[in-house]
């Protein structure tokens, strides 16, 4: 199990990743609060803790989706993450390619020194990483649908960047109930959880929410 605690409240939010849990907020002053410290997610902690069975969990799990209409995987953090992952399965092949392919690299460079009649040096060490600069890997997105991309986009991270919690902004302002289950569904295959922060009570789909509202008077209701 994992529990939530907001800053400033005592009570812990047991969430799940079977159901969209949402954080109602409708006091704008806390509420702009917790934007603040979305946007910069070294903060996180400031007004977040998470526990998983009274153990407490850093920030470092969580990852915030501010603008759900705006997601990028090939951020340089993902894209470095994704080398990574590229080296450590590829490392040995690509180093001995590498020795052959420097090799054949210096015959060029002699012969064209020899006719240019002037010395040309060449760096004496490849390394793996520097071919995956070269060839520029990125990301290639064919999703179509705000949901498929969505979906695609919280998966590749949790993978990239072992996150396994994500803090969503107004996602009930893009997505259908339909939707959202199907979300929650795909992502509960992976065990990932979802939190959900709005402003305002959106009503008919309460059978598939786990939700916790603070009021206009800054009162934690469970």
């Amino acid at each position: 199990m994992i529990y939530l605690k907001l800053l400033g409240f005592d009570q812990l939010f047991k969430i799940s990743s079977l159901k969209l849990n949402i954080v109602q907020i409708e006091n704008i002053y806390i509420f702009r609060k917790f934007m603040e410290t979305m946007t910069f997610e070294c903060f996180l902690n400031d007004v977040i803790t998470l526990f998983d069975d009274d153990l407490n969990i850093t920030d470092e799990v969580c990852f915030s989706i501010i603008n759900v209409m705006n997601l990028d995987l090939n951020t340089k953090k993902n894209l470095n993450s994704l080398n990574k992952i590229l080296l450590k399965t590829a490392y040995g092949n690509l180093n001995n390619d590498l020795e052959n392919l420097k090799k054949e690299v210096l015959q060029i460079v002699k012969s064209i020194s020899l006719e240019l009649e002037v010395s040309v040096s060449i760096k004496e060490e490849i390394k793996a990483d520097d071919l995956f600069k070269i060839v520029d890997i990125k990301f290639t997105e064919n999703q179509e649908n705000i949901l498929e991309k969505l979906i695609n986009y919280i998966i590749v991270i949790s993978k990239l960047q072992r996150k396994n919690i994500f803090l969503i902004l107004h996602i009930k302002e893009y997505l259908t109930d339909e939707e959202i289950f199907t979300l929650i569904k795909e992502l509960s295959l992976h065990e990932i959880f979802l939190i959900d922060f709005e402003t305002r009570d959106f009503s008919g789909n309460e059978r598939n929410d786990n939700k916790i509202v603070i009021d206009v008077d800054g009162c934690l209701i469970i």
